[in-house]
């Protein structure tokens, strides 16, 4: 089930017109890939002519007034993340603006296109995506408009039918039967103990494998150089 978009969220300004100046990342910058961090990451950016920015703080995340794409990426490797949402390309939708997003299972469960949003697997994959969207305006105008058709999807009049359905259709059920079986709610509440008492063992697992990822690049990149 999606989430509710961004509460009180501020599109794209219209006044911007055609320009495509500002890159963004909406979110805690801990959560941001660390090359996404470094400093030469930012001499990319220039290079390209844009501008970057990490909008950390909880207050700003409703504002893409003066942004003309957003960047999220958490790795660069195929990653489940099943506990993340895909708010950020909901938000981008409901916002007016492209996205370029990781491979990340809740990105690729809604994606229809690629006009829904660009997907990366790499820096220069990166740094290709953002080149694209700046030398093609045909691209980000049908970007945004294919977001502005996917935006009626979580609209609250279609989350609230989708939220009534789940809710009488198969969580009702769902505990009719659990109350009357001893053996389904124990069952029921062992899985969810379970999943409880391993959640941070598989968020460690994840940031070893993105160390690992990373590790190998530079390997890599070093072996190259030589």
């Amino acid at each position: 089930m999606p989430l509710w978009p961004q509460p009180g969220l501020i599109p794209r300004n219209p006044a911007r017109g055609d320009r495509f100046e500002n890159v963004a990342f909406f979110g805690l910058e801990e959560n941001l890939l660390p090359e996404l961090q470094a400093a030469s990451w930012h001499d990319q950016v220039d290079a390209l002519g844009l501008g970057w920015q990490v909008v950390s703080s909880f207050e700003r995340w409703n504002d893409y007034s003066d942004v003309d794409v957003i960047l999220a990426v958490r790795s660069f490797e195929q990653s489940d993340y099943t506990w993340k949402p895909a708010t950020k390309l909901y938000n981008a939708w409901h916002a007016g603006v492209p996205a370029i997003l990781g491979r990340e299972s809740a990105y690729r469960a809604e994606r229809k296109s690629e006009l829904d949003y660009l997907e990366v697997a790499s820096l220069s994959d990166v740094i290709s995506a953002l080149k694209r969207l700046r030398d093609e305006s045909a691209l980000r105008q049908a970007m945004v408009e294919n977001g502005r058709l996917r935006a009626q999807e979580t609209q609250p009049a279609q989350l609230v039918a989708r939220w009534r359905s789940l809710l009488t259709k198969d969580i009702i059920p769902e505990y009719k039967a659990w109350i009357s079986s001893s053996w389904y709610r124990q069952s029921f509440l062992q899985r969810r103990q379970l999943a409880i008492q391993t959640r941070e063992i598989r968020k460690g697992l994840q940031q070893f494998r993105n160390s690992l990822g990373i590790r190998t690049r530079v390997r890599s990149l070093l072996l190259r150089e030589r």
